[in-house]
């Protein structure tokens, strides 16, 4: 059985983080009430730009990249002051981080069937499953989950065996193009470490600690959040094993994201 992802409960805690001062950001997120048209109308006069829309096909949201050679508060004040400017705020760089240390119940591998998959026994029975008494749960409330849950992260490993069957067509906002695996982020020489390794745990320095061979790989900082969003796909799918998964990716395996790739994956 393959595991390119221990997925941990208790390990999955998703934070987000601002890396850049304000100031040192270029692009902004602008509502403007009057739409699009208006705003193209308002970067004429001002020498600004409108890259894209952030907000589907509502048309209010729209990432600006500022003019060259002006102060960003003096054009953040002239931008303010336009007919339809409800909001202007800084395109800053997020990061996803998490925090908790692997239980030694996760290294269980022996093999136990969790809703028509085969996992490993120390993720389908991992000690924060039984702290919230999920299998009660789930058999006295008769609920297994529905629908589909969106995952905004690191985007999703499709080949993890665990998750094959729930997964549905995602997005790579980091590349604009549709898929959502986090595979992306490593080249090939990299994959033969990800194909062949096999995935000890899960821990706050890096998401995949994986063989000795592919430790001192996955250990450099590029990788820093690499298997994230297939973890927390995990823990979705622990809890709800019936619900269908949609990885939208707005995050780099370094844990790193712009506010604007996570307001268009929402």
């Amino acid at each position: 059985m393959k595991h390119r992802a221990l997925l941990c409960l208790l390990c999955g805690l998703l934070f987000v983080g601002i890396l850049n001062a304000p100031a040192a950001a270029q692009n902004y997120i602008v509502r403007d009430s009057l739409g699009q048209g208006a705003l193209q109308a308002t970067c004429f006069l001002l020498n600004c730009r409108v890259i894209e829309g952030v907000d589907g096909t509502l048309g209010q949201v729209f990432l600006v990249a500022a003019p060259p050679f002006v102060p960003l508060t003096t054009f953040v004040q002239e931008l303010t002051g336009q007919l339809g400017i409800v909001d202007v705020e800084p395109d800053l760089l997020l990061h996803v981080m998490q925090a908790g240390t692997a239980p030694s119940g996760l290294y269980d591998t022996t093999p136990v069937t969790y809703y028509g998959t085969t996992v490993w026994n120390g993720y389908a029975n991992q000690p924060a499953a039984r702290i919230i008494n999920l299998q009660t749960a789930q058999s006295s409330f008769n609920v297994t989950g529905a629908g589909i849950v969106a995952v905004i992260d690191t985007g999703v490993d499709p080949t993890q065996p665990v998750l094959q069957n729930v997964l549905v067509q995602g997005r790579d906002f980091t590349r604009n193009q549709d898929g959502g695996s986090e595979l992306a982020d490593v080249n090939q020489s990299t994959m033969a470490v990800v194909n062949g390794a096999y995935v000890a745990q899960l821990n706050q320095s890096t998401m995949a600690v994986v063989n000795q061979q592919g430790y001192s790989t996955f250990s450099q900082s590029e990788y820093a959040a690499f298997g994230h969003g297939t973890m927390v796909s995990g823990i979705i799918h622990l809890v709800a094993p019936a619900a269908q998964i949609m990885p939208l990716k707005a995050f780099h395996a370094d844990g790193t994201g712009r506010l604007s790739d996570v307001l268009r994956s929402i």
